[in-house]
């Protein structure tokens, strides 16, 4: 900004001062916009700062806080891009994480409900024969 200790100087410095505060505090690209279009819009303070430059009546102070202006938006400009950008990073490994799946869990249950034949017609027949006498009070044995 200028080195001047006017008061537009003081009230650019703590515009982006505060434009950058709430910009980092941002926690979704919505928000941001809000911000951003708070500080850097129509209706923001900085515009209100540029729409004085006609009132100030000195060429060479009009010229440095002019300046500081355009510099004051390209700063809050460059804040949010990089904001946006770390908050479409944020959301992006979010997205990545909630839709990650765990691959073990897959193929164990797929290899347990993929296995291919069957047991034979009368192996099942001597297995339940034999669920049946133990439940009689049986004892199998084998040999």
């Amino acid at each position: 900004m200028s080195a001047q200790n006017n008061p537009q100087s003081a009230a650019i410095e703590s515009a982006v001062a505060e434009a950058v505060a709430q910009i980092a505090a941002a926690v979704s690209v919505e928000d941001l916009r809000v911000v951003v279009n708070a500080a850097t819009g129509k209706k923001g303070q900085l515009a209100a700062i540029k729409a004085g430059l006609g009132k100030i009546t000195d060429v060479e102070e009009r010229k440095i806080v002019g300046q500081a202006v355009n510099d004051a938006l390209i700063l809050v400009q460059q804040a949010a891009e990089s904001r946006t950008t770390d908050l479409k990073r944020e959301s992006f490994a979010g997205a990545i994480a909630a839709d990650r799946v765990d691959m073990s869990e897959l193929a164990l249950g797929a290899a347990a409900s993929n296995r291919r034949g069957r047991m034979h017609l009368v192996t099942q027949s001597i297995e339940r024969l034999e669920d049946v006498f133990v439940g009689l009070g049986f004892q199998i044995a084998e040999g």
